[in-house]
């Protein structure tokens, strides 16, 4: 898990485009364009965390070369969860999964004997409270004083409100340093993204994508090319919301138990390229996919795709989790992909895809 993010960092001040040929692209890499958008929203995000609540103030600059080295992978762990939850935005009570499905949730009941490197619920439900009073208006939120009351003000705390993108960020900044609480600041954000967002989180079948190869000539992109007409068609029928995305996904019978519309949502999120505001309109709507994200997403869901209709067993654990359930073989973040074997897989979903497209004899009336 740790070499899905060894080779990129935001660079500060990102220029142009570099002059790179197809050849040298990694499988990995993220592209100038996505490097630029995460750029974007990692000043915009780093402008809003409050980092004075966050780390000491002498650690402030490490603290944001530690989230600028992994903003990647928090970025995609938001986009995972803000996707299942009320994109751009997760809901309260849906933070309390991200630990959840983190593995980091103490579970011995008490602090005394809790386990290092563990996270108790009453301190994620402080992390995320403070980190919602904090972001009320700008400021902490205090109650006006009664006539006559002495005492202190206290802290009004809106539970229930969604959380945005810089607000779940620092949460996780939070939740990072507590969780590392013997290293330093910076060196427990990198280690929480190393061994908990990549290691844990961002697992199949949401793992991360190789990008590099659509960057490129190769087998991955002949097969985007062969099966243009059936995806072009597919990208204007289920590419402009979540909601059609989810038809799709019904369309190709894909979901069952263990692949839900949960892990839909969270693919077509993920697929998207980072902005700063995904909203398009005062009433909260938001874009749909583009072509090349529908294409992401399309081959995201070909690579859990079975030929055979039927999804491979899981085993749920006692935590709820689904360690050890048997995904198709997908590929290692930081290795080399087996491209021919992906793109065999994307044309045989795409084939089937145009079979559940095409009009049924039965349901056409004779005139």
């Amino acid at each position: 898990a740790r070499q899905a993010n060894v080779k990129f960092q935001i660079p500060e001040g990102v220029s142009g485009p570099e002059q790179v040929t197809p050849e040298e692209i990694d499988d990995w890499s993220q592209g100038p364009s996505r490097i630029q958008a995460l750029s974007d929203c990692f000043e915009e995000d780093v402008k809003i965390i409050y980092l004075k609540d966050v780390c000491h103030v002498d650690d402030e600059e490490a603290v944001k070369e530690a989230l600028r080295s992994k903003y990647d992978l928090y970025y995609e762990c938001y986009a995972l969860f803000a996707g299942r939850s009320q994109w751009p935005f997760v809901r309260y009570v849906d933070m309390f999964s991200v630990f959840e499905e983190a593995r980091v949730v103490d579970r011995t009941g008490g602090r005394k004997r809790m386990e290092k490197r563990r996270l108790h619920m009453q301190d994620i439900h402080v992390m995320i409270t403070q980190t919602l009073a904090n972001h009320n208006g700008g400021d902490p939120v205090t109650a006006p004083e009664a006539e006559g009351d002495r005492g202190p003000k206290k802290k009004i705390v809106p539970e229930g409100n969604p959380l945005t993108r810089p607000q779940f960020c620092e949460v996780m900044l939070r939740a990072a340093i507590s969780w590392g609480d013997d290293l330093s600041a910076s060196a427990a954000i990198t280690l929480f993204a190393d061994e908990i967002v990549a290691g844990h989180l961002l697992q199949p079948p949401l793992a991360p994508f190789p990008r590099g190869l659509a960057q490129r000539a190769g087998d991955y992109n002949d097969a985007l090319q062969n099966s243009s007409r059936t995806l072009k068609e597919a990208w204007e029928r289920f590419g402009y919301s979540s909601v059609a995305f989810q038809r799709l996904a019904q369309l190709v019978r894909l979901c069952d138990r263990s692949f839900t519309s949960k892990h839909v949502a969270s693919i077509y999120t993920l697929a998207k390229v980072p902005v700063v505001d995904d909203r398009v309109s005062t009433a909260g709507d938001t874009r749909g996919l583009s072509y090349s994200e529908f294409l992401e997403a399309v081959s995201r869901l070909a690579m859990v795709w079975s030929r055979s209709g039927r999804m491979p067993a899981c085993c749920p654990q006692e935590d709820g989790s689904m360690r050890g359930r048997r995904w198709p073989p997908q590929p290692q973040a930081g290795f080399p992909v087996k491209e021919r074997v992906l793109a065999q897989r994307l044309q045989a979903f795409v084939q089937r895809l145009a079979e559940r497209m095409r009009p049924s004899v039965k349901g056409r009336i004779a005139i």
